[in-house]
């Protein structure tokens, strides 16, 4: 539209100075406001199509926006469904973890109990098993007790402590695994 826009002044224009000599162009009042009609309507013209082509970019600006923004809705929701799923998922593995956290503090009372009895079972068997079992819880602690002792003075550089520091240390095992190994009895 600009090109016949433009080719229409310069045909008025060459028809216009064809009648008439170059030098009579210049001077003449309808000539230049013929021409200045045509540049008028050319610049009415232009100024319609660059409202056109205006009107066009917004329409195409909010067809990209409702687009993008649809986008973003679809993303949006495609995230609310993986953090749904997560909260799900997370629900899910906390209560498995308090089920075990029971379980566990279930045993651990349990294990605790067992030790109790298990350390009541041992003295009692050990009291009520006689002058025997008493002895050896004795001769238990008396000889874990020297052997540490002789132990350490061999370590602190007197090497004749050092048979008897073994033998007192198996006196005290074998005492302590009749003790152990005789409680049902």
């Amino acid at each position: 539209s600009i090109d016949v826009m433009l080719n229409q002044i310069i045909a008025d224009s060459i028809n216009d100075a064809s009648g008439k000599g170059a030098m009579n162009i210049m001077e003449d009042d309808e000539f230049k406001s013929g021409v200045a009609k045509i540049f008028d309507k050319a610049s009415a013209e232009m100024k319609t199509a660059i409202e056109e082509v205006r009107q066009e970019q917004e329409e195409l600006l909010e067809a990209s926006s409702a687009k993008n923004a649809a986008k973003m809705k679809a993303r949006l929701n495609v995230e609310q469904s993986r953090l749904e799923g997560a909260e799900k998922s997370m629900v899910k593995v906390m209560s498995i973890v308090e089920k075990e956290k029971a379980e566990v503090e279930k045993a651990f009372l349990e294990l605790e109990e067992a030790q109790q009895n298990e350390s009541q079972d041992l003295l009692r068997s050990v009291v009520s098993g006689g002058i025997v079992k008493q002895g050896a819880l004795a001769g238990t602690i008396l000889f874990t007790f020297r052997s540490i002792t002789d132990l350490v003075l061999t370590f602190g550089g007197d090497s004749s402590h050092a048979m008897p520091a073994l033998i007192q240390a198996a006196l005290a095992i074998i005492f302590g695994a009749y003790i152990f190994f005789s409680r049902g009895s």
